[in-house]
């Protein structure tokens, strides 16, 4: 009966340990593809209509990330700036992925994950003279001051456009609080490490529908915030949850 009961407490000990979901740091693994495979910066994919495109940039403001369990939601950080370029500039590179470490303040444990794509208006309303250099929301070049508004999003490369053999410049700046996006996942096993996939393609085509990057290649002006929102829904749409 003794040899039982110690068999049991081992038994429940290993249990609760193996499913101890407490952690410490968070690490998002993003993986940028193009229909389903790795995206290698500068070089050929073919975009939807069949022309070739060749992706040289692709960065992007996240906030408001923050992980939830059963009774609490934490936020974990404000703000963050991260450019995947020189992390997809290689296949070796590219099926690596980019890693995000997050150290947390204190162990815990959390079934969902929630973040935006851009800048809360508060954020939004700052400008990158409000904060010390260390600060992701310190970087000049990631302001618009005509729009008064940070560069949420750069998607960035080139493309034929008109058919005369010279590839042109594609410069999608995609801001202002109208593109502030939300993301939830839900049901994580709460291991410390989520993986992150973001299928380009997807961007410029969703639901049948390609992306008209001949009547707009660049976007620097408020009068093209409707092609601004088109892109980040289909951004919004192309993050997907994997390895979970």
């Amino acid at each position: 009966m003794r040899s039982n009961i110690l068999l049991a407490t081992i038994v429940s000990i290993l249990f609760f340990s193996c499913d101890n979901s407490d952690i410490d740091k968070l690490n998002i693994n993003i993986k940028l593809e193009y229909d389903g495979a790795p995206l290698v910066f500068f070089e050929d994919v073919s975009y939807p209509d069949g022309r070739i495109f060749e992706f040289t940039r692709f960065s992007i403001y996240i906030s408001e990330i923050s992980l939830d369990n059963e009774t609490n939601s934490t936020l974990i950080k404000d703000v963050d700036y991260l450019d995947l370029t020189a992390s997809h500039s290689s296949l070796t590179s590219a099926s690596e992925g980019f890693n995000y470490g997050l150290e947390l303040s204190e162990s815990m444990s959390f079934q969902k994950i929630r973040f935006n794509l851009g800048l809360t208006d508060e954020q939004n309303n700052s400008k990158p003279e409000d904060y010390n250099s260390s600060s992701p929301l310190a970087l000049s070049g990631e302001y618009w001051s005509n729009w008064e508004s940070y560069v949420f999003t750069k998607i960035e490369g080139r493309i034929d456009l008109d058919g005369d053999g010279i590839s042109d410049g594609v410069a999608l700046h995609l801001g202002s609080s109208e593109a502030l996006r939300n993301l939830i996942f839900e049901n994580l096993d709460s291991s410390g490490d989520i993986e992150l996939t973001i299928d380009m393609k997807k961007v410029f085509e969703r639901d049948g529908i390609i992306y008209d990057i001949n009547a707009t290649p660049r976007i620097h002006s408020l009068n093209q915030l409707m092609q601004t929102n088109i892109l980040m829904d289909n951004l919004k749409a192309a993050i997907a949850l994997t390895g979970n």
